[in-house]
């Protein structure tokens, strides 16, 4: 088994890319490399294959086009739910952890005929004298 010197080298400069590069970049950054990493393979992939491409019939056309469709629908509706979310300035915090100025004290009990009959701590004689 040989070794090759140049597919080495590439992964060494990959990895110390990845390791070392790439955490220090923003969301953004990242992701303008990755579609351009996707467009490039896309392109390359049509070099590699154009011959395969040109022999299809029109429906096969139209078939190869469909996974960049639908790739590209992702993209925009990821895009779309990120905006939504960070659309305001601040997360909203949750109902229980917003400060209340106002105490509002619970409500009485219920002291109807209804209630006294469903109250446990009652006597049997008090219950069924309602």
């Amino acid at each position: 088994m040989e070794l090759y010197i140049p597919s080495f080298t590439a992964a060494i400069i990959a990895a110390f890319i990845i390791i070392y590069v790439f955490p220090n970049f923003t969301p953004v950054v990242l992701a303008f490399f990755a579609g351009a990493a996707l467009v490039y393979g896309i392109y390359y992939h049509y070099i590699m294959f154009g011959s395969e491409y040109s022999s299809m019939t029109l429906v096969d056309g139209i078939r190869k086009s469909a996974s960049f469709v639908m790739v590209s629908t992702l993209i925009v509706f990821l895009m779309g739910y990120l905006l939504y979310l960070y659309r305001s300035k601040s997360a909203p915090a949750p109902a229980a952890a917003r400060p209340s100025n106002s105490y509002t004290p619970p409500p009485p009990p219920r002291n109807n005929a209804y209630a006294r009959s469903r109250n446990l701590n009652m006597d049997f004689e008090e219950r069924t004298s309602l």
